[in-house]
């Protein structure tokens, strides 16, 4: 093997990305692997005169590999595709722009891809940035949907992984279909095309050191919208494997009747004290969870109805 040669690509997909590639360059900049061998995509949905500036200035004089794609389709799954095919690495290692990888996150995924013989999915843990104050707003505010912990996995399952933080290697991929274009939304969507993979004989694998950590919280109305996104992707799983009804339960996907009665009275008020009220995790956190999770049904129930995505019906 050259010691030049791409052993990894990091990929990014995303929108507004100007904010983290500041922070984002210099964590893989800081990386305890060679970065001769290692590049980092960014494929952009909402490219901007001002990202396209923040990138050429942080890129010249910098040692890390580095691409910036402009992508003006509104598909994110499309979208990730091309990441997926302009990577020149034989793994790809996935993530979000919310979080930020620990300084050996890529050395330990390029060892464990390694070590099962380019025949395996790695995810990884995410973890609270010590800086990252407690009352965020994170996607993992709901108790079920824990993100991936530093705590042992007795029994890895596709759930368990999430594109936050996971690494497949790049002729998987390409063999495999990458998302199934049956999804609208990325989020849930790495279930799927972990499930997929792992039927085809792929090994599973979560690791507590190959590490990310959330670094920054999100609008109140951007995890509306990112619950709604993600039941309905959970919809289209479900339409794809009927029979694994258990993520209804484990997601609590069912309203029965008068629940249905008393959110269409509550939600609505709910909604419109939270977007007048500062964002609080901890003293809103009831709230919150009624609402995210009626906004997540609300997107899984439009899944399952097999109607568009109704996202603009969470006004802010």
């Amino acid at each position: 093997m050259s010691t030049n040669e791409i052993q990894a690509s990091v990929l990014l997909v995303g929108n507004n990305l100007s904010g983290c590639l500041s922070p984002w360059f210099f964590h893989l900049e800081h990386q305890d692997y060679p970065l001769a061998q290692f590049e980092w995509i960014i494929v952009d949905m909402n490219p901007t005169e001002e990202t396209r500036n923040i990138f050429s200035s942080l890129s010249k004089g910098s040692p890390l590999i580095a691409r910036y794609i402009p992508h003006g389709n509104d598909s994110v799954i499309k979208a990730w595709d091309v990441g997926f095919r302009e990577a020149r690495g034989k793994w790809i290692l996935c993530s979000q722009p919310e979080v930020l990888p620990s300084n050996n996150w890529v050395q330990r995924h390029v060892q464990l891809q390694y070590a099962y013989e380019g025949n395996a999915c790695i995810g990884g843990a995410l973890l609270p940035h010590p800086r990252l104050p407690s009352k965020s707003l994170t996607p993992w505010l709901l108790p079920e949907d824990e993100p991936p912990s530093t705590e042992p996995v007795i029994q890895v399952t596709p759930l368990h992984f999430s594109i936050y933080n996971m690494s497949i290697p790049k002729d998987l991929i390409l063999r495999g279909g990458a998302f199934n274009k049956s999804f609208y939304f990325v989020e849930f969507a790495e279930v799927e095309l972990v499930r997929r993979l792992s039927r085809a004989g792929c090994k599973l694998h979560i690791d507590n050191q190959a590490l990310c950590w959330l670094w920054k919280g999100n609008s109140y109305i951007d995890m509306c919208r990112y619950h709604y996104r993600r039941g309905y992707s959970m919809g289209c799983y479900l339409r794809l494997f009927p029979n694994d009804y258990q993520i209804v339960v484990n997601y609590k996907l069912y309203f029965p009747y008068p629940t249905r009665i008393i959110n269409a009275l509550l939600i609505p008020y709910y909604h419109r004290l939270c977007l007048k009220l500062p964002e609080d995790s901890k003293l809103l956190q009831r709230m919150y969870r009624r609402i995210l999770r009626y906004w997540r049904y609300r997107g899984f129930t439009d899944a399952m109805a097999k109607q568009e995505p109704q996202i603009d019906i969470i006004y802010s």
